[in-house]
């Protein structure tokens, strides 16, 4: 798939979040950096299609993974009430 420059309204819709959560979490490091589109003193700035899609990948794929590690627990839980 061909990498596509996507500008902060885009980067919003896909992933859900505030303008200012996501520049938070860029200064975290927990979100995909962006970059300039005409050099230091150009103000436009865009991301990577392929690093948005993949950070959201990687959220899915741990809340996926949290949600099984509860219900794991809670049967466990649950069995060693039971005996």
């Amino acid at each position: 798939m061909a990498t596509i420059l996507l500008r902060l309204p885009q980067v919003r819709q896909m992933c859900g979040l505030s303008r200012s959560e996501i520049y938070r979490r860029m200064g975290l490091g927990e979100f995909p950096k962006n970059f300039s589109l005409g050099g230091a003193r150009a103000r436009a700035v865009c991301w990577n299609s392929e690093e948005i899609e993949n950070w959201i990948a990687d959220r899915i794929k741990e809340s996926r993974t949290a949600e099984s590690d509860k219900q794991r627990a809670h049967a466990t839980t649950t069995a060693v009430q039971s005996v």
